[in-house]
């Protein structure tokens, strides 16, 4: 699955969350950079990099796959676009990319609350309306 998604045309977003791509972990490796293919080659998308360590060390483990500045970087998930924009992670990146209004450009983020789940229900309840979204869409 992993190589089908990363490998699809429609894949503009990758969000690696504290995965240090160890030198021993040569086999996931190389299925990634087979499937993503080379920067240049990928020269719009996105990679978000999500992890405690400094951003010169993290983007030095998944250079490989980013095309010079086509990568974000945070220490913490509620900054990241998983959070601000969440289910609509793609939807983000193509509006601040290729805007077709001033409202698509200047988008304001739907986050999850900060902190506010105390448990996994209310996480999946606050997310069920986006869900049901996607699926009238899809009918």
């Amino acid at each position: 699955m992993l190589r089908e998604w990363l490998h699809a045309d429609s894949t503009w977003r990758v969000t690696i969350f504290g995965y240090s791509a160890p030198v021993s972990d040569k086999a996931a490796i190389e299925l990634m950079s087979g499937a993503w293919g080379t920067p240049d080659r990928r020269n719009m998308e996105q990679f978000e990099l999500i992890d405690v360590r400094s951003e010169d060390e993290v983007c030095e483990l998944w250079n490989k796959f980013i095309h010079t500045h086509h990568y974000d970087y945070c220490t913490d998930y509620f900054q990241s676009s998983l959070a601000r924009f969440p289910r609509r992670t793609n939807e983000d990146y193509l509006t601040w990319c290729y805007p077709t209004t001033p409202e698509e450009a200047f988008h304001e983020a739907n986050p999850i609350p900060d902190g506010g789940f105390k448990t996994f229900d209310e996480m999946w309840a606050w997310h069920q309306e986006l869900i049901d979204i996607e699926e009238r869409q899809k009918s």
